[in-house]
């Protein structure tokens, strides 16, 4: 291919603008999946548009309105991050900029709870029945729209591969990893029970907690310090992906303890590692952990059967060491290169 044809075939990509709060720019935010899509599209030549950075509700939902009208000239599809009821508003308002605007509009699913804004919310039962391409991230979500009569297409969080450093696992230990944002949804504090169930038992039991401080952190902090806990249960701030490789090097277990979820990125990156996955049997959990193949499911909130699945595992290192190669092997299918690649510029050149 010439360096003529090489312009030509670039100039022909549709022009792309990511919207939602891509936030990951600044100190202790994560990297959302919007903005690793806009990334990876980049790699691949398209010209991304970014928004909004904004941190403050308000102020990204002005800045959405400002960019979207001003740069209109600047981007041909728009790509939304549906993320629930926080920000039903902006998705609205985008939606509507959208067909003023004659842009092709394609809604991608991330907030956990989607499913029930779609009961509840009139402003889901409008934006559903009207957007013609919208993408979810697992088959859970899949089945439970297509119920709804509501047509999607499955691409699946992506991650990069490479990025995550596999550690194989020959003496398995208590050393337990819990990672999210500190949030009553995603039940800290059943880690903290699990550990006080096991402690008399594995004198040397560790929970590291890694996650943005939020609205639930001050009580954990102080539930930590009020049982005496510090030596214990350790809070080690937000985890970019080289303090994930570091913590997954000196830990062996994952728990997640969500009482609802989709498909959480966080595990993802987990099992990619090699950690063993101790998760509640939530929302779309059990359409990626088949229970004692590549992890471990329990009940919602049920910390003494979570405490019990550990001691289990403790007790059989061979058994731990297969779910932990098992877990490794069943995340291809999010890897970027692999698999996401494919399915998004098919769709976006179609």
């Amino acid at each position: 291919m010439t360096h003529t044809d090489k312009q030509k075939h670039f100039d022909k990509k549709p022009k792309i603008a990511i919207v939602g709060p891509l936030l990951g720019i600044h100190n202790g935010k994560a990297v959302s999946q919007g903005e690793f899509l806009g990334i990876k599209l980049e790699e691949e030549g398209y010209s991304v548009l970014y928004i909004s950075r904004k941190i403050k509700k308000i102020a990204r939902l002005i800045d959405t309105i400002k960019q979207l009208l001003f740069k209109k000239k600047q981007y041909d599809i728009i790509i939304l991050q549906g993320m629930g009821w926080q920000h039903k508003y902006m998705e609205l308002i985008t939606y509507i900029l959208s067909r003023i605007l004659r842009k092709r509009l394609i809604y991608t699913m991330h907030g956990g709870s989607l499913h029930n804004e779609y009961k509840s919310s009139m402003i889901y039962k409008f934006l559903f029945n009207r957007i013609k391409t919208i993408t979810v991230p697992s088959e859970y979500f899949f089945e439970l729209f297509r119920k709804k009569g509501i047509k999607t297409e499955i691409i699946y969080n992506q991650i990069t591969l490479n990025n995550y450093i596999f550690t194989e696992r020959y003496q398995i230990n208590p050393s337990l990893l819990w990672m999210r944002t500190f949030h009553i949804d995603y039940n800290p504090l059943m880690a903290i029970k699990v550990v006080q169930v096991l402690k008399d038992e594995f004198p040397n039991i560790k929970l590291y907690m890694g996650g943005a401080n939020g609205k639930y952190f001050d009580f954990i902090k102080n539930y930590i310090e009020n049982h005496q806990l510090e030596n214990i249960v350790h809070l080690i701030g937000y985890l970019d992906v080289d303090k994930k490789n570091e913590y997954s090097k000196k830990c062996d277990f994952y728990l997640c303890t969500n009482t609802y979820d989709n498909t959480p990125v966080s595990m993802i990156e987990m099992m990619a590692m090699g950690l063993i996955i101790i998760s509640t049997n939530v929302g779309g959990i059990p359409y990626m952990i088949k229970n004692n193949e590549n992890g471990i499911l329990v009940k919602n909130d049920d910390h003494l059967e979570m405490a019990e699945a550990i001691k289990k595992l403790l007790y059989d290192n061979e058994t731990s060491k297969e779910i932990s190669k098992n877990a490794r092997k069943s995340i291809e299918k999010f890897d970027w290169e692999k698999s996401i690649k494919h399915k998004w510029l098919t769709i976006l050149n179609n």
